[in-house]
């Protein structure tokens, strides 16, 4: 199956609610993709800090550790958090990427389009118990950045 490079708005979830923004001082200095299910009644997320992709363009690079900020605050490479319901604890936990857990691919990096897509693959630790952890394969995006905020994902 081909993968979508044409700003469609896709995210493999069946989720209604993605938002791309960019970084501070400069839009291009960071991209955050953050992703909300809201059609499960447990609303997981998952959020992705991409680092220095307008300087670096296309290709493969590692997933490091998340101090699970956000924006300025994280930290300046790339990080990937998750907020799961647990249904054995009943509650949301928190995981976090860890130093090199996983790996981040930009396929397409149109900036005069506003398209930015590619795959992720990550093992994420639980916050409070690093011997839970979960691993998310085959993870993909494509979006156009200026349309994402109005988009409805099926």
């Amino acid at each position: 199956m081909a993968l979508p490079r044409t700003g469609t708005g896709t995210f493999n979830s069946p989720d209604s609610g993605a938002i791309l923004w960019g970084g501070y001082p400069n839009t291009t200095d960071y991209y955050e993709l953050d992703i909300h299910d809201y059609k499960s009644t447990s609303t997981p997320s998952i959020f992705i800090h991409m680092q220095a992709i307008h300087a670096n363009g296309i290709g493969t690079s590692i997933i490091n550790e998340s101090n699970g900020m956000t924006e300025i605050y994280g930290l300046n490479h790339n990080y990937m958090h998750c907020k799961i319901f647990k249904a054995s604890s009943n509650s949301y936990q928190y995981f976090r990427s860890y130093a090199n857990s996983g790996t981040l691919t930009i396929t397409k990096y149109d900036y005069l389009n506003k398209i930015i897509s590619g795959t992720f693959s990550c093992k994420v630790k639980n916050s409070t118990n690093p011997l839970d952890e979960i691993e998310i394969t085959q993870g993909r995006f494509d979006i156009k950045w200026h349309t994402v905020f109005t988009k409805v994902i099926p």
